[in-house]
């Protein structure tokens, strides 16, 4: 295992259930550890909370309410103090070297200052969830690659227009020189 990367993990939960739970469990078995893992609770009320008091090497905080997703992670990353942030949702089971493989693609592309992974559905994992975000003329955003079969793509490398934020490595620099993330939208 290598020693543990610059990096904090910040995972945003409203009413996440058992979901974060196994969330956290696949974050242990990186290949990569982090510096520190945030979980920002959004006012939950499913005992989730709770469910993760006994997990070590977590940091948890509660908000006395929802107050949505750009919120808790723009506090979150107020908080911590790595060179990178990764965002991660509740309900994401990350494979072991994703982590890793965040990591090294930040440390070989110092010009570049947001990372994004390939999500799977967690139903199927035969199939894609996302390869990042693309806008459509309508305004639209679409998930590139929703739907198709993993055996459609490789892991290639691969400027898209956004990374979705829901399994993505931000520079902190970059995140702070933005004000992180508009408050008033989501």
């Amino acid at each position: 295992m290598l020693e543990p990367a610059d990096v904090t993990i910040i995972i945003v939960n409203w009413n996440g259930g058992d979901l974060l739970r196994e969330c956290l469990t696949s974050l242990s078995a990186q290949t990569v550890l982090p510096t520190e893992i945030i979980v920002i609770d959004n006012g939950s009320s499913d005992g989730s909370i709770e469910m993760i008091q006994d997990l070590h090497n977590i940091t948890i905080q509660k908000l006395a309410c929802n107050f949505g997703f750009a919120f808790a992670n723009n506090q979150a990353v107020m908080e911590s103090k790595t060179q990178h942030v990764v965002l991660l949702n509740p309900d994401a089971i990350a494979d072991p070297k994703w982590l890793e493989s965040l990591i090294r693609a930040a440390n070989d592309h110092p010009d570049v200052s947001i990372f994004g992974s390939r999500q799977l559905m967690l139903s199927n994992k035969s199939l894609i969830d996302g390869l990042g975000d693309r806008y459509h003329l309508s305004g639209l955003v679409q998930r590139d690659g929703f739907g198709q079969s993993v055996n459609n793509y490789t892991n290639e490398k691969k400027i898209i227009f956004s990374a979705c934020a829901c399994a993505v490595l931000y520079r902190r620099a970059a995140f702070e020189a933005v004000s992180g993330f508009d408050e008033d939208y989501f």
